[in-house]
């Protein structure tokens, strides 16, 4: 585990990779992003979308099908997804599906 520096407060603080993105909710520099980062307890919906995923099995699913049935804003969807992709828990399948807007999008399936 590597260690950095991360300017907080007028100072820098030693901060372990453990606690930075994406094994932590992600934030920006802003103090109300970072306040909303740390009010967020990102188990339960990382739990639901991988109970999704497990459901689907090998077809895999793509974040606006996620985002459909689990009722999640894009946003939460897609960030959650990469933490789970950079995590390597789930992998690109190689195939690609249609979105409600008509877009080519990821099919992600469990690891």
């Amino acid at each position: 585990m590597v260690d950095k520096y991360k300017f907080e407060n007028g100072k820098f603080v030693l901060h372990s990779q453990s606690s930075v993105y994406p094994n932590t909710p992600g934030y920006s520099n802003e103090t109300t992003s970072k306040e909303a980062a740390k009010s967020i307890n990102p188990h339960p919906i990382i739990s639901k979308i991988i109970s999704e995923l497990e459901s689907w099995g090998e077809t895999g699913c793509t974040c606006d099908e996620i985002e459909q049935k689990l009722g999640l804003a894009h946003q939460t969807a897609s960030a959650r997804l990469r933490e789970l992709s950079m995590k390597q828990h789930i992998v690109d399948s190689g195939i690609k599906r249609k979105t409600r807007s008509g877009r080519n999008a990821i099919v992600w399936v469990l690891k």
